[in-house]
C-alpha cells in the first residue's frame, strides 16, 4: 500500500509540475493537454480551463492507456453510430438483465459485459465486452457470445480497443467491423439525432483528434494559450507507419525525415502553426543530447523562445528507466534576457509535493528571467545541446580554464575516443607523445602545457574500447 501511495504521489506531482510549467503563477489560464491517455489527467483538470485532446486515434495505444480511456471512447463510437444515452446501459445498471441467473454464474457473467445496449421495447438487443488485457482476441469473444447466449441476446459485440467483432447469436455468424454498428446494423430505428449527439460530445472534456486535421482544428477553435504534450506519447515510433499520417502537415524540409517520433511531429506541427503562446513537451533524454536532432532543435527555436530545460529522475517512469526532460518553449520574444533557465531533479522524491520543495521558487524566478539558486540560466546557442551537462556554468568555468593554453572544440569531433586504457599496454610516457590533460590539471591555478604528460601509442587500441557516439 505504501508502494502504490507513493507511486499516487509521484503521479500527482508530475501532473502538478506541468500544469506549472505551463501556467507558473497564474493557475486560472485555460490549457489544452495532448495525450493519449486522458485517465492520467482527469483527476486533476478543471472542466472550465482544461481541454484535453486524445490522440491515441492517430498514434496508438501506450502503456499508460487503461480501461477506462478505451471504455470512454467506446461510448463516444456507441452514441456516433446513432444510439442514445437512454438505450446504452453500463454494467452498474445490469441487475435486472442478469436476474434468472443464479448466485455466482450471475456474478461471472456480468464481470465479462460492459453494456447492454436496448431497443425499442426496452427488451435488449447486444450486449458489449471490453477488456484490455493480453488474452486472445477470439478467447475473449467466445466467453461473450456464451454470455449473450445465456441471457437470449440477439447480438454479442467484444472489442479489445482495437478489433471490433459483432456476432448474430441467431444465425452464429461472426464479423470484423471497422466501426460500431448503428441501431439499423441491428435492425432498429436511431432515436438519437445530430442535435442530441453533439451535445452529448460537448459536455465531454475529452476531444478525440483521430487525424492530424482534426487536432489542429481543434486546438484553432480553442483559445491560443498554453499546450501541454505528456509523457503518454510514443517514444520511439518512427519505424512504423503512424507519424506517416501527420508528414504532410509538417514544414516542408522536415516532411521526408526518417527518424521523427509521434511527440517531435507534434512539437513541429504546433511550432510551424503557432498555436500556442506556451508549449510544454515531455520528452525523451535523446532529444535534448543527440547531435541528429540539432536541425530540429534549431527550428523550434527560431519560432520560440527555449524558456526552460527540466531534467527529471531516470526511475520516475513505471514502464521504462529512459531519462527525460521537460522542455519549456515560448513565443513570448519581448525580453529583455534570452538565457534558459536549467534545473536537474536526480530523485523521484523531488516529484512529490512539488510547491514544498526546496527547487520550486527558484524554478519560478529562473522562468521569470530572474537569478536562480537552485539550477542556473544560461543562453543557448543554435548548435548547442539542450543538456544541463553542456550548460552548467562549472563546465563553462573549466573550458574557460583550459582555452587560457589553447583553442577547445568538442572532443567528439576531433578524436576518436577510448574507455578503459589508463596507461595500458597500448601506450607509453613518451617526451615526443600526445599531451594528455588529466582531472589533477583542471584544478591547478596555474595550469601550463609543459607542465602535462605526454604519451604515445605503441600498439593498435582494439575497437570494442571505441566510444561511439549518440
Amino acid at each position: 500500500m505504501a508502494v502504490l501511495q507513493f507511486q499516487r504521489e509521484i503521479q500527482e506531482g508530475f501532473i502538478t509540475l506541468l500544469q506549472f510549467a505551463g501556467l507558473m503563477e497564474n493557475e486560472e489560464l485555460p490549457y489544452k493537454v495532448i495525450t493519449t491517455a486522458p485517465s492520467q489527467w482527469l483527476p486533476f483538470c478543471s472542466l472550465s480551463r482544461t481541454t484535453i485532446l486524445d490522440v491515441s486515434g492517430m498514434f496508438g495505444s501506450t502503456d499508460w492507456r487503461i480501461k477506462a480511456d478505451v471504455k470512454d471512447r467506446l461510448v463516444r463510437e456507441i452514441q456516433a453510430s446513432g444510439w442514445s444515452d437512454q438505450q446504452i446501459i453500463s454494467n452498474t445498471q445490469l441487475s435486472a438483465t442478469f436476474s434468472h441467473v443464479s448466485g455466482s454464474e450471475a456474478r461471472k457473467l456480468q464481470d465479462r459485459v460492459e453494456f447492454i445496449l436496448f431497443g425499442d421495447s426496452q427488451q435488449p438487443v447486444a450486449i458489449i465486452g471490453l477488456h484490455t488485457h493480453d488474452a486472445p482476441f477470439e478467447a475473449l469473444s467466445k466467453e461473450l457470445r456464451f454470455t449473450a447466449l445465456i441471457l437470449n441476446v440477439p447480438f454479442a459485440i467484444f472489442t479489445n480497443g482495437n478489433q471490433l467483432s459483432l456476432t448474430n447469436m441467431l444465425s452464429q455468424s461472426t464479423q470484423i467491423l471497422k466501426m460500431f454498428p448503428s441501431p439499423n446494423d441491428l435492425g432498429l430505428e436511431s432515436i438519437s439525432t445530430p442535435d442530441q449527439l453533439n451535445s452529448a460530445l460537448d459536455r465531454n472534456l475529452i476531444n478525440y483528434c483521430d487525424t492530424s486535421s482534426s487536432l489542429i482544428e481543434s486546438l484553432e477553435n480553442l483559445e491560443k494559450t498554453v499546450i501541454i504534450i505528456d509523457y503518454t506519447l510514443p517514444w520511439g515510433d518512427w519505424k512504423t507507419e503512424k507519424t506517416s499520417r501527420i508528414r504532410d502537415m509538417l514544414p516542408e524540409q522536415f516532411k521526408d525525415t526518417k527518424a521523427i517520433d509521434s511527440y517531435i511531429a507534434l512539437l513541429l506541427l504546433i511550432n510551424k502553426h503557432l498555436l500556442s503562446n506556451r508549449l510544454v513537451c515531455v520528452v525523451p533524454g535523446g532529444f535534448t543530447q543527440v547531435s541528429a536532432l540539432s536541425q530540429i532543435r534549431s527550428y523550434l527555436a527560431s519560432n520560440m523562445q527555449l524558456k526552460g530545460v527540466i531534467e527529471l529522475p531516470s526511475d520516475l517512469y513505471s514502464t521504462t528507466s529512459m531519462p527525460s526532460s521537460i522542455l519549456i518553449l515560448d513565443t513570448q520574444r519581448g525580453h529583455s534576457s534570452k538565457k534558459t533557465a536549467f534545473l536537474s531533479l536526480p530523485n523521484r522524491g523531488d516529484i512529490i509535493r512539488i510547491k514544498d520543495q526546496s527547487w520550486y521558487s527558484s524554478l519560478t524566478t529562473g522562468l521569470q528571467e530572474k537569478p536562480m539558486k537552485l539550477g542556473f540560466q544560461a543562453e543557448v546557442k543554435t548548435s548547442d545541446l539542450w543538456t544541463v551537462a553542456q550548460h552548467q556554468p562549472e563546465s563553462h568555468a573549466i573550458e574557460e580554464h583550459i582555452t587560457k593554453i589553447t583553442t577547445t572544440q568538442t572532443i567528439g569531433e576531433l578524436f576518436n575516443i577510448f574507455l578503459g586504457l589508463r596507461r595500458a599496454s597500448q601506450i607509453e610516457a613518451s617526451s615526443e607523445g600526445i599531451p594528455v590533460i588529466h582531472a589533477q590539471n583542471l584544478s591547478s591555478q596555474k595550469l601550463a602545457i609543459d607542465d602535462l604528460e605526454k604519451f604515445r601509442i605503441i600498439s593498435p587500441i582494439p575497437e570494442q574500447y571505441k566510444v561511439r557516439q549518440g
